[in-house]
């Protein structure tokens, strides 16, 4: 029985040459069959040509298709050597066109990011900062490519770079944000395999010290008039000393200025714990003089975003007017080392900075220190205005190590 196509009429066998192809022209559905290269088949359109591959599935009656390319972009050379690779598949029990249409559905990397960012991210407390790495380190330079041909030596050379560009902290970030999206989608079964085996973060991490004495404490105060829309937010960052992500987030109705509470929702917390931070009176003045244009305390001035999010410019102007040399974290460790050097005590200053207390003990004791924490932050920020006001500030004094 002569070869049909799909359509029972018969299908034309013909040893394809060059010269054959170049007198082809497109119009009625017709399939040629390779008399030469066993499966390979031309089909012609009246929009064009296509070459396929078609072959029965091992252990299996079916057939299948696989579509190699079109004429001319795909000469009869490149279509033959397709086909028979295709061939040696099928014949050691394969079924190359399931692989295709497996790999098909292997994302892109910026698809798998989209995903994360949306299916697992989307209640973490570094969700904003790992879209802006994911954006700012990782898109650029793969996002188009299939999730699964990142290999380990494009990671490591994306880290060298970053370390390269001297931000060698910003590289341990990456590599643990990249071991995260790949770690989620091994555990989705979207991926077989993550690039990030075995790999050790580039940078020794550092255990920061610095804090700001009192000279500093005023001079960056001071400073802070040169940066009218940001001042109120650096000041909130160094009076209540908390986290600046939750600072930046601060919504008006988790705000009770009648009681001078904020309650920080669990969902924003490192420790994932409900955190209620009493409000000194400074800070209570602070929020009472802010205008009211958005459920943020702190908006975004760009239409895209919620809330504030990028503080580097008003940062480094604070610095160059103050002439201090500080990290945004820094703030919150002045916080805590000055209730220290007020006499508080380091447990209710662990509460005031919500810090994670793993004990046993811990578990049974449930004392929420609201009294403790509000007497704290009072004693700190009566200490922080007495150096505002240029007045005698009577402190025990606490040598740096």
């Amino acid at each position: 029985m002569p070869p049909t196509t799909d359509g029972g009429k018969p299908m034309p066998r013909v040893k394809m040459t060059t010269m054959w192809l170049s007198h082809l022209k497109p119009g009625y559905n017709a399939e040629y069959s390779d008399t030469e290269t066993q499966g390979l088949r031309l089909r012609v359109w009246s929009s064009g040509f296509s070459w396929c591959f078609v072959y029965r599935v091992p252990g299996s009656r079916s057939v299948r298709r696989v579509t190699l390319g079109t004429y001319p972009e795909m000469s009869l050379a490149d279509a033959r050597k397709a086909a028979r690779e295709l061939r040696t598949k099928v014949d050691k029990g394969n079924d190359p066109g399931a692989e295709i249409q497996e790999r098909k559905k292997i994302p892109t990397f910026a698809e798998l990011c989209a995903e994360y960012l949306e299916k697992h991210a989307i209640h973490k407390r570094t969700r904003d900062e790992d879209e802006r790495i994911i954006n700012r380190e990782l898109l650029p330079r793969w996002g188009s490519t299939r999730a699964d041909k990142i290999t380990r030596r494009e990671v490591i050379a994306l880290l060298d770079a970053i370390v390269g560009r001297g931000a060698p902290i910003m590289a341990n970030r990456t590599l643990a944000l990249v071991r995260k999206v790949f770690n989620w989608a091994l555990s989705r079964d979207i991926l077989e395999a993550t690039p990030c085996l075995r790999l050790k973060a580039p940078a020794p991490e550092k255990t920061r010290d610095r804090w700001l004495d009192d000279q500093e404490i005023r001079a960056v105060w001071e400073a802070l008039e040169s940066v009218p829309k940001s001042g109120a937010l650096f000041k909130l960052l160094l009076l209540t000393g908390q986290r600046r992500g939750e600072v930046c987030a601060m919504r008006w109705d988790e705000i009770d200025l009648g009681n001078a509470l904020w309650t920080i929702p669990p969902e924003k917390t490192k420790n994932g714990v409900r955190h209620v931070v009493p409000l000194s009176p400074p800070v209570v003045e602070i929020l009472e003089g802010m205008p009211r244009k958005s459920d943020w305390v702190f908006p975004s001035p760009r239409l895209r975003c919620d809330h504030v999010e990028n503080l580097g410019k008003a940062h480094q102007r604070v610095q160059e007017v103050a002439g201090v040399r500080f990290h945004i974290h820094d703030l919150r460790r002045t916080a805590a080392t000055g209730m220290a050097r007020l006499g508080v005590d380091r447990v209710v200053i662990a509460k005031v900075l919500n810090h994670a207390d793993p004990s046993v003990t811990a578990i049974y004791e449930r004392h929420a220190y609201e009294q403790e924490k509000r007497r704290a932050l009072e004693k700190w920020a009566a200490h922080v205005m007495r150096l505002v006001n240029r007045e005698t500030a009577s402190i025990i004094p606490f040598p740096r190590s």
